[in-house]
């Protein structure tokens, strides 16, 4: 597989390896300060509907990546958080220190408002609820909570254009 170096984040800070039962990850090869970017990813195809290694750019727009983006698993606990960059995709950032040989992760919620189907998760974190809940099943605490790191889109708008979707679940 060719990973790719962009925007002075290079290919030899980070591994693809073995993650255990979630298949491969992408492992921090050296130390991420917070805020730093620990992958970037660029856009190399547009599905015209969702894949299962697609990730949500707007409501109606999802973006296959290169790798090592593509790699990065689902966690409870992430330690990366995501923002849109020029190549259409995301960059991952670091959302505190990570340590080298630390598998990067983020939570899907940051992209997807909705998934298909049910995923079970394999994150093994003490704040796994075992299953990967999308933005739109995530409480206003949540969403506060990530509200930096999360796809431009999910703070933005509604599917339909009609304000925010920042606003409180309790009053669906």
């Amino acid at each position: 597989m060719r990973l790719i170096s962009y925007e002075g984040v290079r290919v030899e800070d980070v591994e693809v390896a073995e993650a255990g039962p979630k298949g491969l990850g992408v492992f921090a090869a050296r130390r991420f300060v917070r805020g730093e970017t620990a992958v970037v990813g660029r856009a190399i195809a547009y599905p015209p509907q969702r894949t299962r290694m697609s990730v949500q750019m707007h409501w109606d727009r999802h973006v296959e990546m290169d790798a090592p983006a593509t790699l990065l698993n689902h966690s409870c606990e992430p330690n990366l958080g995501v923002r849109e960059n020029r190549w259409s995709a995301f960059d991952f950032i670091a959302l505190r220190d990570i340590f080298a040989g630390e598998e990067l992760a983020f939570d899907y919620a940051m992209t997807e408002h909705a998934l298909v189907a049910r995923l079970s998760c394999r994150c093994g974190s003490l704040a796994c609820g075992g299953e990967i809940r999308p933005w739109g099943e995530r409480d206003q605490a949540w969403r506060d909570q990530n509200a930096a790191w999360v796809a431009h889109y999910l703070r933005t708008s509604s599917p339909s254009g009609a304000g925010p979707r920042l606003e409180r679940l309790s009053q669906r």
